[in-house]
Order: structure tokens, then sequence, then C-alpha cells
């Protein structure tokens, strides 16, 4: 599998990198990639994005114009199969509004708790569950 992370804060990109490598959702042979920003990611994998199947995306990118619910709903109408994962620090009512309103993008609230609900473990459970479903 390939598994794309965005987010312009580096240290939660290394984080969510090493944790989820950590707790065994990134297996043998898949394939991690991070990037800093929308556009880097366009002129990476513009010609390959069907070759990712899981794209991670933090909802607020600082510089770019283009947040990252935009940008996921823009990858699905873009026909991109695989699964689309907001994270996000907002956890307002308009927020969750909105996400109810996207039926084929994940929304997760970013936390560092150690629990089953923690970031990392909400994470895991939708890569293994795609994992599972292309796997069948």
């Amino acid at each position: 599998m390939k598994i794309v992370i965005i987010d312009d804060n580096k240290t939660v990109l290394l984080v969510n990198q090493l944790m989820l490598k950590k707790e065994g959702f990134i297996k043998d042979g898949d394939v991690l990639v991070t990037y800093p920003d929308i556009d880097t990611f366009y002129k990476e994998n513009e010609k390959a994005i069907e070759l990712i199947d899981v794209i991670i995306c933090d909802y607020d990118l600082g510089k770019n114009t283009l947040d990252g619910l935009k940008f996921l709903k823009n990858v699905r109408e873009n026909g991109f199969p695989g699964e689309c994962i907001l994270l996000t620090g907002d956890d307002s009512f308009v927020m969750k509004t909105k996400m109810q309103l996207q039926k084929n993008i994940h929304y997760i609230l970013k936390n560092s708790e150690k629990s089953k609900s923690s970031t990392i473990s909400q994470l895991g459970k939708i890569i293994e569950n795609y994992r599972n479903s292309i796997s069948n």
C-alpha cells in the first residue's frame, strides 16, 4: 500500500509517520510518503495518483490557499478511489456539520491520547479496514 500524509507542520508529519510505524499500521512493503504542502504533493504525484491508497491531509495547511477539505474533495471529484482522511484540531459544531456532509472523506480530530480514540488508533483502523477491503 502507498500512504501519503500532507501537513505543513514538520513535527506532526514526523510524529504521525513514526507512530503509524511503531503501532504496526505500516507493514513491510508499504510505502509512506510525507509532503509539507499540496503543491509538492501534486508535483510528485500528478501522473500517478492512482497508485496511492490512502491520503491523510491536515485541514489547515498554513500558507496554502486551499484547505485540506477542499483538496480532498477535489481529489475525490477527480476519481480517486482510495481513502481520504482529514485531520483537524477543529472540534466546532460548524466543522462537525460540514464533515457530516462528506460521505467519502473521514474526519479525525488531532489528539495525543494513548487510547483507542487517539489520532493514530483511528488512522490505523481506517488503514487496516482499507487494506482488508482491497485484499478480499
